[in-house]
């Protein structure tokens, strides 16, 4: 049969016929050899079509920028503490120093820890306020069906003294 590798990149390079694709492979660093194989064998399959293949895998600090096979390998570095903020302000304009800085710090600046710490935490504010205005809401609605019982004993009250009054006058 066809290798494993072959086949995926086959059906990749006919879905590119319709739209650009981009198959993410993440933690390659754990892979065996096997899998390794596979992914050179599918990355040999697509080289002419609008399909990119992104590898990822982590790499002692002082490996280099050492090439692998016919592709390039660039090192990236964490984000700033302005490229943080920068990611940041994609979820809102309420971030401050110290939000910004154990943001950084506890992800290590990673774009995608970043992504997904500013995104929870944008979550969570927005959660908060969600509650606070349902809190508000409820109070209103309670004042507001204190003030219609108000108003309609009121209205009871007036019936009373009218009808008392139209029998005062008819008797």
């Amino acid at each position: 049969g066809e290798a494993l590798g072959i086949g995926v990149g086959r059906h990749l390079a006919t879905w590119s016929q319709r739209w650009p694709v981009l198959l993410v492979l993440d933690d390659l660093d754990r892979a065996d050899a096997g899998v390794l194989e596979v992914v050179a064998d599918l990355t040999a399959e697509v080289t002419s079509s609008a399909t990119l293949v992104l590898g990822i895998f982590r790499s002692e600090r002082g490996d280099g920028g050492r090439s692998t096979g016919a592709g390039a390998q660039i090192a990236l570095g964490g984000l700033s503490s302005q490229e943080v903020a920068e990611v940041c302000a994609l979820y809102g304009d309420a971030w401050t120093t110290d939000d910004l800085r154990r943001i950084g710090a506890a992800s290590g600046g990673l774009p995608l820890a970043v992504h997904e710490m500013a995104a929870a935490a944008a979550r969570q504010a927005m959660a908060s306020e969600v509650r606070a205005a349902t809190d508000q809401a409820q109070a209103a609605e309670h004042r507001l069906a204190a003030a219609q019982q108000s108003v309609a004993d009121h209205v009871v009250g007036l019936q009373r003294v009218a009808e008392q009054r139209r029998q005062q006058l008819t008797s």
